[in-house]
């Protein structure tokens, strides 16, 4: 801590934007990883319990076990569910209207990460140029002043720059894997949708919602891309 808060004195005032940049990232980072964990899809759990319900053509258990599960795969298989005695085009658009909503919260805030990244850049740029002014302004000054001024504009550039790079680092290696996580999520709940997309059709013969039947057609099947 004591070697911390001595290159914190000796950067000077650019220090303190750049500890407010990474306190932001810091936020950002814990409350976005907390938000993909809780929204993390168990998708076998669900598809199979889904799956046994609509193989006997029980709707409304399927949809009972979608609203007893708060996570969004369920969220989608419901809003399929509930048009799942409609035509196929109307379950199609439910799906993906409800996928759509869905993966939008994924990337929220991400792009201010994008925004520390370049902020703490040019604060630590910033912070180098005011050092180097500091240092190299006292042309009137004897030469034992002119050192220590010297010294002292250079160690406070070196900070800037090394603290600005250290901020932009750990807000871009938040950002790459975090993105990383919410494109992994939106893949996966795009192959949920699919799932239950097919699994609707693949019984729609035996599904019944209070009293009614779904009609029968021969939609095509799809795949995930």
């Amino acid at each position: 801590m004591r070697w911390l808060a001595h290159h914190f004195e000796e950067g000077g005032w650019g220090m303190y934007p750049l500890v407010a940049c990474l306190a932001v990232a810091l936020l950002i980072t814990i409350e976005r990883a907390c938000a993909l964990l809780r929204a993390r899809p168990d998708a076998d759990a669900l598809l199979d319990a889904l799956r046994a319900c609509l193989r006997v053509g029980d709707v409304t258990g399927a949809i009972a076990i979608c609203e007893r599960n708060r996570g969004p795969l369920a969220r989608i298989a419901l809003a399929g569910l509930r048009e799942s005695l409609q035509s196929v085009p109307r379950i199609e658009a439910a799906l993906a209207a409800r996928w759509m909503l869905e993966i939008q919260p994924l990337a929220r805030r991400l792009g201010y990460l994008q925004l520390i990244v370049q902020i703490a850049t040019l604060f630590g740029l910033l912070g180098t140029t005011t050092g180097l002014f500091a240092g190299y302004g006292f042309a009137n000054a004897d030469a034992g002043s002119r050192a220590t001024m010297l010294a002292r504009g250079i160690s406070e550039s070196l900070n800037c720059t090394a603290g600005g790079l250290f901020v932009s680092m750990f807000a871009l290696l938040a950002l790459c894997l975090l993105e990383g996580r919410a494109r992994a999520m939106r893949e996966e709940l795009e192959e949920g949708a699919l799932a239950i997309r097919n699994m609707l059709i693949d019984h729609r013969e035996h599904l019944r919602w209070n009293g009614a039947r779904a009609p029968l057609d021969r939609p095509t099947y799809r795949t995930a891309r």
